[in-house]
């Protein structure tokens, strides 16, 4: 008979040990994705730390002392940790069938809401558009304003110089009305025998 010295053995039950630590770790991790959240939720939901559930998963620590609390928050049985080919009981498999329809239903809440954030996202698209063609009719409508402005500007510039211009020809025609005045009186006062040369002149021309 073989005899296999307490080295050996000791090796053969730290290997077993490993190897139960790392079966452990996979089932976490398989029920905590089939549970769909993440470490950091679940490690919140069993009371420990996030380093520590992924020592756990990792097969680095051993998790048998909350075994029972991780089985609870994952709605697994606990010897579903323990065993690669253990089948779920019904009323297991009945919740992992509810979760994988919750989920499913969360799924079309979330295709819903991204087809509402797709409505939202062209509605504002839309009204981007309207305002930037508000402000290209506004901005228009101001040029037209000013250009309006120039021109009213210059209407009353040449306004002005049709006015002095007016202004001036008055004057000069008042100037002209004074002399014809000023000759025919200086005519007037002229002795009459003058003034009938000046009219034989005139007829003779």
């Amino acid at each position: 008979m073989k005899t296999v010295n307490r080295s050996e053995s000791g090796e053969m039950s730290a290997t077993g040990v490993e190897d139960r630590r790392r079966l452990l770790g996979r089932r976490i991790r398989q029920a905590r994705r089939e549970l769909g959240v993440t470490q950091g939720e679940l490690a919140g939901k069993i009371g420990i730390s996030l380093g520590l559930l992924d020592r756990y998963e990792r097969g680095l620590a051993e998790p048998s002392s909350r075994l029972a609390r991780i089985a609870e928050a994952t709605g697994k049985s606990p010897a579903w940790f323990t065993s690669s080919d253990y089948a779920e009981p019904a009323q297991h498999q009945g919740r992992t069938s509810d979760r994988g329809q919750e989920i499913a239903e969360a799924g079309k809440r979330l295709e819903q809401e991204r087809r509402q954030l797709a409505t939202m996202e062209a509605r504002l698209e839309e009204r981007s558009i309207a305002i930037e063609r508000m402000t290209a009719a506004q901005a228009a409508l101001a040029e037209a304003r000013g250009e309006q402005a120039r021109q009213s500007l210059a209407l009353e510039t040449r306004a002005a110089e049709l006015e002095e211009k007016a202004t001036r020809l008055e004057r000069h025609r008042n100037e002209l009305v004074a002399r014809d005045q000023a000759a025919q009186q200086a005519l007037a006062e002229q002795p009459p025998a003058v003034l009938h040369a000046c009219r034989a002149h005139l007829s003779g021309l």
